[in-house]
């Protein structure tokens, strides 16, 4: 047992923070005459936008900090067109609040060469450990575009998919993934699936406390993570985790007892929806579980920049049952057979 920190929650709640609104006018000198075919900002929120030609605005850009910093978050924003098929963009931080931001899109996008079978190819600047300039091809569709800037501390390319399970019950998918974290995007990108069988990573929940091993040949998996949900129409109300070896012992949901935090018909009584999901991530340049262990408690989002997390393979089974009130006999029904 090792203590990972403390857990965060993410919410829009900006009380703690200092904020100023803008709208942003986006020119794209190159392509003056050419209707934008599409166009994200990344680092703030925003209520609508508008595209035309040569242009885009931003209605209500809202960016914020945390209250007594200094320095105000990036944003970033790409603008995407056809015939011929261009990327173009912009990284910028400055906001006139209260009136209205003129931003000039030069960044001009290269194309990233991305060998993969899997049907979805995307590639993301990372900035002050953030992503941006983040766009997307389905398929090999269309091109995916990474940008140079003086900002940017690396580049994310990854392909992964996205299939569902049939799962009469409920909601099931898989998640299969393949990244590498570079600042040299000047290359052909190999990004194949890991070969991790459904059944084999499957069988890690069977929750009756058996021996499971998915260890391969040549593969040093970082971690298999193991996640249960119990929620009400879509929110949660109780969750638990883990962390495990490729090899062990399964979880025994006999032995879970959550009695001394709340009672078990409070529960049933709350909870309509069930979920189980087991993740297995391989690190290539990680030696495996233990040395992955070691590194999580200290690690901070610019360590994702360094050469152990280059590169990275996830693949993730969920399997979500409706219509079904909390209790131990009922998680005893998630099991690998419903995948």
């Amino acid at each position: 047992m090792i203590d990972l920190g403390k857990n965060a929650l993410q919410t829009d709640d900006t009380s703690a923070c200092e904020c100023r609104t803008s709208n942003v006018q986006v020119a794209i000198p190159a392509r003056v005459n050419s209707y934008v075919e599409s166009s994200m900002l990344y680092g703030a929120m925003f209520d609508t936008y508008q595209k035309g030609v040569g242009s885009v605005t931003y209605q209500a850009v809202v960016q914020c900090k945390q209250s007594g910093s200094e320095q105000w978050p990036q944003l970033s924003v790409i603008n995407q067109f056809s015939s011929p098929e261009q990327a173009y963009g912009a990284l910028f931080a400055d906001l006139n609040d209260g009136g209205t931001t003129e931003v000039a899109a030069e960044l001009v996008g290269t194309p990233v060469v991305i060998n993969s079978d899997m049907f979805y190819k995307q590639v993301s600047a990372i900035v002050d450990s953030n992503s941006h300039l983040y766009n997307y091809g389905v398929n090999g569709s269309k091109d995916v575009f990474a940008f140079t800037h003086q900002s940017i501390e690396n580049h994310s390319i990854t392909a992964y998919e996205h299939e569902n399970l049939d799962n009469p019950s409920g909601d099931g998918y898989i998640i299969t993934s393949s990244t590498v974290r570079t600042k040299e995007i000047n290359q052909t990108f190999d990004l194949p699936p890991m070969a991790l069988s459904l059944d084999n990573l499957a069988s890690v929940l069977t929750l009756d406390g058996q021996d499971y091993d998915i260890a391969q040949s040549g593969v040093d998996y970082a971690f298999i993570f193991i996640a249960m949900e119990a929620s009400y129409y879509n929110r949660p109300l109780l969750g638990w985790s883990i962390f495990a070896p490729p090899s062990g012992t399964s979880v025994n949901i006999e032995n879970l007892n959550l009695a001394e935090f709340i009672d078990e018909s409070v529960l049933e009584s709350k909870v309509n929806s069930l979920s189980m999901s087991v993740t297995a991530r391989d690190y290539g340049g990680m030696p495996g579980y233990e040395d992955y262990m070691k590194r999580r408690p200290t690690r901070q989002p610019s360590t994702f920049n360094d050469p152990e997390y280059t590169q990275a393979k996830t693949k993730t089974v969920q399997l979500t049952v409706d219509d079904l009130s909390y209790s131990q006999s009922a998680l005893s029904n998630l099991i690998p057979t419903q995948f």
